[in-house]
């Protein structure tokens, strides 16, 4: 019975946390006036090395489609079929520094650009510091360029160094299990590069019900969690949410004024939510510890 009660309430969660969140338009995420293939711009142009080696080869890399082309031997290249807006073109030839341009597309244009690459060291640094947010230390936080194989950790302060990086236009990747990932690009140009990040805590929530025994009517009882600002309110049904909780064991505390509050152990998982039920008696003594459930 008490199997059965948990996994209603654990449904009856589910569903006031969707009942929260905005109306989901189904073509909310679709472009209102998506651009016909007859209104869609270009951009062409050429590469040239500076110390007159062949052009063919250069790769150009245009980041917001992630579309990729290299050169012909005469160093001209293309990008078709282009939504109107700013992109960024980054132009990449090992042994050369690479080059970064903004573009602006039109409508129904085509934007030329003329590049010249200059010699330059062929390999170069990323280094920097990476923090997790509320910790001591700060070791063993995987640091990697996407789609490559340079990868690294930090030591305890953060530090961390990818030695012998090409030019060229990377994602760097910091990750860390409990914390949220983060990512950052890298135009790496022949020259030392810097990265400073802090990654966040992941969050889990803690959810449940307090019944108020011999009351018409739930609602008013808090939810506290000892030693934080964590706390929630209980509504008609007795329900209530806790949400973005730091991963972790707590004393949950339920009370209601006329009533003896009810403590429970409580265990919070990054992504999880931990549910727990409480009945409080008027006027009677502390309820045992118990171990609150995560889902």
């Amino acid at each position: 019975m008490h199997t059965n009660r948990r996994g209603a309430l654990s449904a009856l969660v589910v569903a006031m946390a969707l009942a929260v969140l905005p109306a989901c338009d189904p073509d909310a995420e679709k472009d209102p006036d998506p651009a016909p293939e007859n209104r869609k711009g270009r951009i062409t142009g050429t590469v040239q090395l500076a110390d007159g080696a062949s052009p063919a080869g250069v790769e150009l890399h245009l980041y917001e489609t992630d579309a990729r082309v290299t050169t012909n031997a005469q160093g001209t290249f293309a990008f078709e079929g282009l939504n109107a807006g700013e992109y960024t073109l980054v132009a990449s030839k090992t042994g050369y520094q690479s080059q970064q341009e903004s573009v602006d597309v039109g409508e129904k244009l085509t934007t030329s650009l003329a590049i010249v690459l200059e010699p330059g060291a062929a390999t170069s640094r990323i280094s920097g510091t990476i923090t997790l947010d509320g910790a001591t230390s700060h070791e063993g936080i995987t640091v990697s360029l996407d789609d490559t194989t340079f990868t690294t950790t930090t030591n305890a302060q953060g530090g961390f160094v990818l030695e012998g990086v090409p030019s060229g236009f990377f994602i760097l990747v910091a990750s860390k299990a409990g914390y949220d990932t983060k990512e950052t690009t890298v135009f790496v140009k022949g020259e030392p590069e810097t990265v400073t990040l802090t990654l966040g805590r992941q969050t889990g929530s803690f959810a449940g019900s307090v019944t108020l025994e011999g009351a018409a009517s739930n609602q008013g009882a808090t939810v506290t969690l000892t030693g934080t600002s964590f706390s929630g309110i209980t509504n008609a049904d007795g329900i209530f949410a806790i949400i973005q909780v730091p991963p972790g064991t707590y004393s949950a505390v339920a009370s209601m004024t006329g009533y003896a509050s009810v403590t429970q152990e409580v265990t919070v998982e990054a992504g999880k939510t931990a549910v727990a039920t409480f009945t409080l008696k008027a006027g009677a003594g502390l309820v045992g510890l118990e171990s609150a459930a995560a889902h």
